[in-house]
């Protein structure tokens, strides 16, 4: 019974010591003073324009931080969550992410040349305007990343990763949008004769139907309407 008490004992003064260790790495990582926090808890964090070239941030959980702006050159971030993580124009370049989570993230006009993304998880993530020359893909899931004119060579297409990305925009620009149409359609002069046209023909059924004043419902201001035009005269 004495031994069971002191194994407990230790494991819970270790445990104490674990996560007391833990909340100064964070704090330490936070204040600047270092640039590598392993496997620490980051998430929502706002790290935005701070320069970690060559952090090593290996399975730290950093879902949801903003790291916008960032310069993440050479950083070891293996198997680090960023799922929903803002790293827009971040520099990425030689920078180590394999088996990262970064689904939804914001990876777009960031610089992710040379970098190592073979099993990372890029599920509807948004890589627009991004450089992905010479970037390794293997192994991971673009299924429905948003690349609308991401800096690609021909690498990308000849490497084993698995999704369908989206490559083109809609007839609005929208990267992913569903509305798409032919050149002609999507003319602002085709819209505006389309438009006026449609307009023109509904008021002329409207009026035939009795919908004077063109509302699209029959009633009583209808008949005013009518009745006004009749002791007027015109």
């Amino acid at each position: 019974m004495l031994r069971r008490t002191i194994f407990v004992g230790i494991v819970a003064t270790l445990g104490t010591a674990a996560g007391v260790s833990a909340a100064q790495d964070v704090d330490a990582f936070l204040s600047g003073s270092t640039v590598n926090c392993k496997a620490c808890d980051l998430a929502g964090k706002n790290l935005s324009g701070r320069d970690l070239t060559g952090a090593d941030l290996f399975k730290a959980n950093l879902s949801g931080a903003n790291l916008a702006n960032a310069n993440l050159w050479k950083a070891q971030l293996s198997g680090a969550n960023l799922s929903g993580a803002n790293l827009g124009k971040a520099t990425l370049k030689d920078a180590n992410l394999s088996n990262a989570n970064l689904s939804r993230a914001n990876l777009s006009e960031a610089i992710l040349s040379d970098a190592k993304l073979n099993n990372a998880n890029l599920q509807y993530a948004n890589l627009q305007y991004a450089n992905l020359q010479h970037t390794d893909f293997t192994g991971g899931n673009l299924d429905g990343a948003l690349i609308c004119d991401a800096v690609i060579d021909t690498e990308f297409k000849l490497q084993d990763w698995e999704g369908s990305p989206v490559e083109k925009r809609d007839c609005f620009g929208i990267c992913g949008g569903s509305f798409f149409c032919s050149d002609d359609d999507c003319s602002d002069e085709g819209f505006d004769l389309g438009y006026e046209s449609g307009y023109a023909e509904g008021y002329d059924i409207g009026a035939l139907s009795g919908d004077s004043n063109g509302d699209g419902v029959l009633n009583v201001l209808d008949l005013v309407y009518f009745v006004e035009i009749i002791v007027s005269g015109e």
